[in-house]
């Protein structure tokens, strides 16, 4: 089609469309009146599907992290470490006395990790007499 004849065309319609907007104005307006019921139960449904997505998205995501969460508190090696060194400052402490003062610290322990105060003393001030007094009981 030409360019001009599709100009031609175009004005036709404004033409046609003025005139019938002008002459069917009351039917016009009851016909906006009438659309507003149906277009604002479309916009409402179309808004609660997209929020009960996200709300269903955001539900999954929050239950994954706790989960995820769970898991890195069971296996996270932060905690091991800083347990394990806790241990071992309160192992170091016993093991500031004299050797008495260790040995007796040592039997009044609930449930001693004899390796790991062992360690500790091979670590610290190495003295024969704690390390035969604790290599007794690890064996």
């Amino acid at each position: 089609m030409n360019a001009a004849l599709k100009i031609l065309f175009g004005a036709l319609m404004v033409v046609v469309g003025v005139f019938s907007t002008v002459t069917f104005f009351n039917e016009l307006l009851t016909l906006a009146k009438a659309a507003i019921g149906p277009v604002l139960v479309l916009l409402g449904a179309f808004i609660i599907w997209l929020e009960s997505d996200e709300w269903k998205m955001q539900r999954t995501e929050k239950s994954k992290e706790q989960k995820s969460q769970g898991l890195q508190r069971e296996f996270e090696p932060q905690n091991a470490v800083e347990q394990d060194t806790t241990q071992k400052m309160n192992y170091d402490d016993v093991l500031s006395g004299t050797v008495q003062e260790v040995k007796d610290a040592v039997r009044e322990m609930a449930d001693p990790d004899y390796r790991a105060i062992l360690e500790a003393e091979k670590r610290g001030k190495d003295r024969k007499t704690v390390r035969e007094f604790l290599e007794r009981r690890v064996d």
